[in-house]
């Protein structure tokens, strides 16, 4: 008699999910069925992008650019998007 072996067969999902207080939940599902949930730490962003650093600063969008294009405003580009470290807004403030 030849004993045949039966493989079991798991389909197994993950979510993750953003709460309102900025923090993110994974949920993993097992064969339909909830088996862990972890609650993350919130993520912090080390950028922002020029309209929010403008924001922050209360500045006009074309003193905000003239900033970063002469240098005053440490931040780099990444194809046609600026990255401005979060840190380079408090060093500005720092020196004016």
């Amino acid at each position: 008699m030849n004993s045949q072996s039966q493989k079991e067969v798991f389909i197994i999902t993950i979510y993750t999910l953003k709460q309102e207080n900025g923090t993110n939940k994974k949920y993993t599902v097992k064969n339909g069925e909830l088996v862990e949930l972890q609650e993350n730490e919130p993520v912090t962003r080390i950028t922002v992008t020029p309209e929010e650093g403008r924001k922050m600063l209360g500045l006009a969008r074309n003193t905000f650019m003239r900033l970063l294009y002469t240098g005053q405003i440490r931040a780099k580009k990444a194809g046609k998007r600026w990255l401005i470290p979060v840190e380079a807004i408090r060093e500005f403030l720092e020196r004016t």
